[in-house]
């Protein structure tokens, strides 16, 4: 809270919004995602594309890394007809198919670079289409170029992979498919790391489903490997009074 040098008046605001906030907690509990396979599913029936898959638990925009093969995994198990689009964060993933080249045959194991308490690698085989990266245009509000670092278009059955050396903005923007050479609007679903930013697919997608995938990102909260939190907190403890354990509980009555 910001005020005129008036510290009882911006205690007296915070506090209101922190019952606000305290009154509203159920509701931010509510969860809409549905699991992995249901997603995945759901997807590849849809009438039309291009269908957007959220990866609620490894989204980019909200800091993690890009890696997750989850919905990777999902696809290929499930026999999807596709075609889908999957973003993948891999430094040497990206860097050893630049190295085979386009048109190679590859096999090699994907994801769970960085968030290693979540993704395990998997082991695919597939096709390098494109070889590229670098600074790409973006049509995009924040900033109009990002460094895709060493970037590979990479087919494995009905999935197209764009694997990048660095994070960027992963494949959330069709833009930077569009730099690779790739149309998004050819593929049935398009993964996108992230749980909330689907604006700048919203022009050519039919329909938004959010996987519960786990991660750095996910929705719940319950399951995230904590090891420094203050106890008890909301929600992972019952939680009658958040004044009675609040480290700030109320407006101060002396400086």
């Amino acid at each position: 809270m910001v005020t005129d040098n008036d510290p009882e008046l911006a205690e007296q605001l915070a506090d209101e919004l922190a019952e606000l906030c305290w009154d509203l907690r159920d509701e931010f509990q509510v969860r809409e995602a549905v699991s992995v396979d249901d997603a995945v599913r759901m997807a590849d029936a849809h009438p039309e594309g291009v269908v957007v898959l959220s990866d609620t638990g490894d989204t980019v925009f909200g800091g993690a890394a890009g890696d997750s093969n989850l919905i990777l995994e999902a696809m290929l198990r499930l026999g999807i007809r596709g075609p889908a689009l999957v973003p993948l964060i891999s430094p040497v993933a990206a860097r050893t198919l630049a190295a085979a080249g386009e048109g190679a045959e590859v096999t090699l194991p994907l994801g769970g670079d960085a968030a290693t308490a979540f993704f395990a690698p998997l082991t695919v085989t597939g096709r390098v289409r494109k070889v590229g990266g670098g600074v790409v245009q973006l049509d995009y509000n924040h900033q109009s170029e990002v460094d895709l670092g060493v970037a590979v278009i990479f087919d494995v059955g009905p999935v197209t992979l764009m694997i990048t050396e660095h994070r960027g903005v992963a494949g959330n923007l069709p833009s930077v498919y569009q730099a690779m050479g790739v149309d998004p609007r050819d593929y049935k679903m398009a993964v996108l790391k992230t749980a909330s930013n689907f604006q700048f697919f919203a022009p050519i997608t039919s329909r938004v489903i959010r996987a519960d995938t786990s991660g750095p990102g996910q929705s719940d909260v319950f399951t995230l490997p904590w090891t420094r939190i203050p106890r008890p907190v909301y929600p992972l403890d019952p939680v009658p009074d958040w004044r009675a354990v609040s480290s700030h509980p109320g407006p101060r009555t002396g400086s």
